[in-house]
């Protein structure tokens, strides 16, 4: 799983570098989606789904602050939220949730 995870996340990687959003912000959407990513690893040691849930909620709720601090546009941030529940909903899959 662990190898998997690291390719859909340089995959991602390379769809945010796409949105044209700052450095600062890309590195920022960049290490919500590795902590996504250790928590599907926490839940697949044993750790009940809400640490996954937890982990992609306070990654919405960081592209929310980018929205509302015009850091990046409504059009991209619904795009980094769909990846975001992409990869959730991939992590889930995988963990048989």
């Amino acid at each position: 799983m662990i190898q998997r995870n690291m390719a859909e996340l340089a995959g991602a990687i390379v769809q945010i570098s796409a949105m044209g959003l700052p450095p600062e912000v890309k590195v920022s959407v960049v290490d919500q989606l590795q902590g996504m990513q250790e928590a599907a690893v926490k839940v697949q040691s044993g750790a009940p789904i809400g640490v996954l849930n937890t982990a992609k909620r306070r990654a919405v709720d960081y592209v929310a602050t980018l929205q509302n601090s015009q850091e990046a546009s409504a059009t991209t941030c619904q795009q980094l939220i769909d990846l975001l529940a992409r990869k959730a909903a991939s992590y889930r899959r995988r963990l048989g949730r």
